[in-house]
């Protein structure tokens, strides 16, 4: 999921979140397996998942910027 909007101007309370009444975007993406499929959970594929992981969320926030126009 990306949560679209809340770089654009920072709120007055919580600045990690967009100003009140302001437009937000939320964007799903597909589901995916983080690991490889082994069950391993040695730090080595535990890394490997992380870089999976970071690979897809670029992925998926660069699809909702293209998606939303934002």
């Amino acid at each position: 999921m990306a949560v679209l909007g809340s770089t654009d101007r920072r709120g007055r309370l919580i600045p990690g979140l967009p100003p009140l009444r302001s437009r937000v975007d939320v964007v799903f993406g597909d589901p995916f397996e983080a690991g490889d499929g082994s069950g391993r959970r040695t730090r080595k594929a535990l890394d490997e998942a992380t870089v999976r992981i970071q690979e897809r969320l670029t992925a998926h926030l660069e699809s909702a910027r293209r998606f939303t126009g934002r």
